[in-house]
């Protein structure tokens, strides 16, 4: 670190935090109070939607931000993972941090995390750390409202130091079952942990189990309302067009109908009508339609769903669980034309991959894994032989992301389709190559 926390630049602040990710996921808010506190509490500097859900939180975080945006309010987004770059987790009106900025939060943030170890001999987790540039970001630009992502459950994540004006849950499947529970139920109780006194919550899933949980914890939270898809609001209907879908949504005070929405699948309809449902929440009133539609005909959403080349057609998305590979390949089949379908594959050993293989397997899809740089992906061999187990005749294994790009691209055809799924990372590598890094 530079002498003094002041003085760091652009590039020390990612040495520092490039120290940090060997030390793991601490369950907890203890320090993330701590670290809050040091620095003026800057989670408190304006209203906040805080989102949680199995998938999607991204997706409707970003459409979430357009439409206030433009309905007039300054919006900081919070949201991980990033893609490419850190930066991209921090947005001020859907502009991610620039290096001085950046360099800036985190030398706010050094403060707090300086204090904290010299009290404890502690060092915030990653995660911890670029939270807390989150908030000091938000306060300093400052914002209007704070639409921030759960970075995992909700109870205990670190961005649960704020207290949602509008809680959101997007969806419930199973996924980081070690940290979370290995059922549904389980889940939502752990995701249930964002709703707080006072709090409206928008509720996406419509499974009535699972809404009774949500149900349960705002009653005994004092959430001032439950706001449930398909009885206070709904997507009424969808259709797809060229570069996306038509949708009509039902919302709390009003309906919105045919709203072009360049993003592909149902989830991301069934992601809107959540998202038109958290604005109208917070606002407590309707939206000016020529507002809505013109923020989600705008709202871009990196690594879902996202073509970014033709002849082949190549498709990026971080399906990286059975419920979400499920939604990427109806996706696929309903949005695009193709004769055959390639898939670049490639997860974290802990991720139910049995499962998503076999669902590539029942589209007749030839597999190429592979593996990310980070340690805990799972090895391209293993992920190959599990690709085999379920049936998958036409697999191969690539030692990393970009062999497994090209040998995919030389197997298809230009009437062929290239899709990219799984983890994040394996996305964000896919990127880098195929579009080159953002400049920031």
């Amino acid at each position: 670190m530079p002498a003094t926390y002041r003085d760091a630049t652009y590039t020390e602040a990612l040495q520092y935090l490039e120290t940090l990710t060997n030390l793991g996921i601490k369950p907890g808010l203890s320090r993330m109070e701590a670290l809050v506190s040091a620095i003026g509490d800057p989670h408190r500097c304006a209203p906040v939607i805080h989102i949680t859900g199995t998938n999607g939180k991204t997706s409707t975080a970003r459409m979430v931000s357009s439409i206030l945006q433009a309905a007039g309010l300054r919006t900081g987004t919070y949201t991980s993972p990033h893609l490419q770059v850190v930066n991209e987790r921090i947005e001020i009106d859907l502009e991610p941090l620039d290096k001085q900025r950046f360099a800036s939060a985190f030398a706010d943030a050094y403060v707090a995390a300086a204090e904290l170890e010299r009290l404890s001999g502690e060092k915030p987790s990653y995660f911890e750390m670029v939270t807390l540039m989150a908030f000091a970001a938000f306060a300093d630009a400052p914002v209007s409202v704070q639409v921030v992502e759960v970075g995992m459950g909700g109870k205990w994540d670190a961005t649960n130091v704020a207290d949602a004006d509008v809680a959101v849950v997007t969806n419930v499947s199973v996924d980081h079952v070690e940290y979370l529970g290995s059922t549904p139920p389980l889940i939502a109780a752990e995701k249930a942990g964002i709703i707080k006194e006072g709090s409206l919550l928008i509720v996406g899933e419509t499974q009535p189990d699972i809404v009774e949980i949500f149900e349960s914890v705002a009653t005994d939270s004092g959430a001032d309302q439950v706001i449930k898809n398909g009885d206070d609001f709904r997507l009424l209907e969808r259709k797809p067009a060229v570069g996306g879908q038509l949708i009509s949504v039902k919302g709390i005070y009003d309906t919105y109908e045919d709203l072009f929405l360049p993003l592909f699948g149902s989830f991301q309809a069934h992601n809107a009508a959540v998202a038109i449902a958290a604005c109208e929440a917070l606002c407590e009133s309707s939206i000016d339609r020529a507002i809505v539609e013109a923020a989600l005909s705008q709202t871009t959403s990196p690594g879902r769903m996202e073509v970014v080349s033709r002849h082949p057609l190549v498709v990026l998305d971080g399906a990286h669980n059975p419920a979400g590979m499920a939604a990427c390949i109806d996706a696929v089949r309903e949005s695009f034309a193709y004769d055959r379908l390639h898939v670049v594959f490639g997860v974290f050993a802990d991720k139910d991959y049995l499962p998503m293989l076999a669902a590539l397997g029942g589209v007749g899809a030839s597999v190429f894994t592979t593996q990310t740089a980070l340690a805990r992906s799972a090895p391209a061999e293993n992920l190959a032989s599990a690709a085999r187990k379920v049936g998958i005749d036409s697999v191969s294994a690539n030692p990393d992301v970009v062999a497994a790009l090209d040998a995919a691209k030389r197997a298809a055809s230009d009437d062929d389709l290239v899709l990219v799924t799984g983890s994040l990372y394996l996305i964000g590598e896919a990127r880098t190559y195929l579009v080159g890094v953002p400049e920031i």
